[in-house]
């Protein structure tokens, strides 16, 4: 459902999966700024 728009992600879920893949928050956003 995140994946395709139809589900927005929480805050605790995208602290989570910064942990998981060992990154940053931007890394998330990246596609976001082009």
């Amino acid at each position: 459902k995140l994946e395709t728009n139809r589900m927005n992600i929480k805050v605790s879920e995208l602290v989570a999966m910064k942990e998981i893949f060992e990154c940053e928050f931007n890394d998330f956003f990246e596609e976001l700024n082009e």
